[in-house]
């Protein structure tokens, strides 16, 4: 049984605020796991005299952790470039400010 859901717009979020590696993690964690479980998910089962079949519902609710993943996976390699620019600019700041002081670099 559900006892809680959210449902949420990866694209949406992304745009209104800048994702930290954080973010990134539990999003990639939870829809990982998501589609994991579906997919382990036994799609037909006799409980008793019922037969259980599973297909439809994975077929309705597989759809959502893999479009959230999708949308990570075209952001991420952009997001991470970013970053590395970031930082980069950084250390290049860094071994200016070493070399006007007279401090040696370590490179």
């Amino acid at each position: 049984m559900v006892n809680k859901a959210r449902r949420v717009d990866v694209d949406y979020s992304m745009k209104q605020k800048e994702w930290f590696p954080e973010d990134f993690f539990h999003v990639l964690s939870t829809h990982s796991e998501q589609r994991r479980l579906m997919n382990e998910m036994p799609l037909l089962k006799f409980v008793g005299m019922l037969r259980v079949d599973t297909q439809h519902f994975k077929d309705v609710c597989l759809p959502y952790p893999m479009k959230a993943l999708n949308a990570v996976y075209q952001r991420l390699p952009t997001m991470a470039n970013q970053r590395d620019e970031d930082l980069l600019s950084v250390v290049r700041v860094c071994n200016g400010n070493r070399a006007e002081t007279g401090i040696k670099n370590l490179c």
